[in-house]
């Protein structure tokens, strides 16, 4: 499980969200006493919250949203934030334990705006423009607000998910929301051209003369800066006429930090030496790796990794490999369809000659038995990848 001092969980997520600090410096117990946890990563329940398979209490949990406190406990987190939305949770735990006690639950949007094209990419996936940004929608992403088969173009729409190391990202929440001037987009800067005060995030040009860049290092965008722009589009609806450029969400804390992060590996020096998302990871001697192996760690490779954080860097004792399509839920066997199929909490899973058991056997799956399954929907049964046996 994942272990940070609450002073290095402090330091390292004040620096990104100043309008914590107040709340941050009144708060200095924390949680239950144990130490600090940051989890980043898609919301899997509700309840108070599950990240990563950890839940969190957060009964007394503020929730940031664009760098601003929005309301504070449970309530604060079923009005505001969405099964699917990936968040980082910060708190407080012990270690073994399953669950924690959040302080604080952040989230931002991937982009916000107008659908520009959409195409059909077959087996359940969608690739979407959205402001110069490729989103891939498949079985895995939560929609609210419209469905699967009704998105149009034209649509204003809220995406938050992963992205890879082309730029695409991978939705796990999509919202149709109501049509807002008002436009958001986070990515990397490329291109920037100082003299016409304009930079590229993929396939959208910013236009960032009269924004404000003051939260940036030096006040002033970079090539290859990770960013968040919220502006307007211009008459052409082709540029973004940026109003506010953020720096995106990038851990960076002191030693003896840790957390756990789940993404697409964008860049990689070797396999013990990568970046997840925005985040750099070294892989420790003798980590742990679960359903992979080292050498299948590339470009656009989908993995969970954690482990300690010093100087900015997650140094990984357990690596997870994910499909972009794979899910996981747990829980008690309710009903046996068949010898290959049965229900838990309510969803069809059915097992297939290539499912990996673990812990047990096809033959030992019986109601009240509980287990953890890793697998994709498809028509909305969950085929099982893998089962693993887990105790009650």
């Amino acid at each position: 499980m994942i272990e940070m001092s609450n002073h290095c969980v402090r330091c390292a997520v004040l620096m990104l969200f100043p309008a914590l600090f107040l709340f941050a410096c009144s708060s200095s117990g924390g949680g239950t006493g144990g130490t600090g946890i940051v989890s980043r990563g898609a919301i899997s329940e509700f309840g108070s919250i599950v990240v990563n398979g950890r839940r969190f209490d957060t009964n007394g949990a503020a929730v940031v949203v664009k760098n601003k406190v929005i309301g504070v406990g449970d309530a604060a987190v079923v009005e505001n934030l969405d099964i699917g939305k990936v968040v980082t949770v910060i708190g407080t735990g012990r270690e073994g334990d399953e669950s924690a006690t959040g302080d604080r639950v952040v989230y931002r949007s991937n982009v916000k705006g107008p659908l520009a094209a959409i195409q059909n990419s077959g087996k359940e996936t969608l690739s979407v423009q959205i402001l110069g940004q490729r989103i891939m929608v498949n079985t895995l992403t939560r929609i609210k607000g419209t469905t699967f088969e009704a998105l149009e173009t034209g649509d204003s729409v809220e995406v938050s998910g992963y992205f890879d190391h082309s730029g695409t990202i991978w939705a796990t929440f999509l919202e149709k929301v109501m049509s807002d001037a008002v436009v958001e987009v986070a990515g990397r800067i490329h291109d920037l051209n100082d003299g016409s005060k304009t930079c590229q995030i993929n396939q959208l040009t910013v236009d960032y003369a009269s924004a404000d860049t003051g939260g940036l290092p030096r006040g002033m965008p970079a090539e290859g800066l990770m960013v968040e722009v919220e502006g307007m589009l211009d008459e052409s609806g082709t540029i973004l006429v940026a109003t506010k450029i953020d720096v995106d969400d990038v851990l960076d804390g002191e030693d003896q930090g840790q957390l756990e992060v789940t993404g697409f590996v964008t860049g990689i020096t070797s396999i013990y030496e990568f970046v997840v998302g925005s985040q750099k990871i070294r892989v420790e001697a003798g980590a742990v790796v679960v359903d992979g192996d080292l050498d299948d760690i590339g470009l656009g490779v989908k993995l969970e990794a954690e482990g300690k954080l010093s100087a900015g860097v997650l140094y990984a004792h357990e690596i997870e490999f994910w499909e972009p399509d794979q899910m996981e839920i747990e829980g008690l066997v309710e009903e046996m369809i068949s010898a290959a199929s049965f229900k838990i909490d309510s969803r069809i899973v059915t097992t297939h000659p290539d499912t990996v058991y673990e812990g047990g056997t096809v033959a030992e799956i019986a109601v009240g038995v509980n287990l953890e399954i890793k697998g994709r929907l498809e028509g909305g049964v969950l085929q099982a990848d893998k089962v693993s046996f887990e105790p009650e």
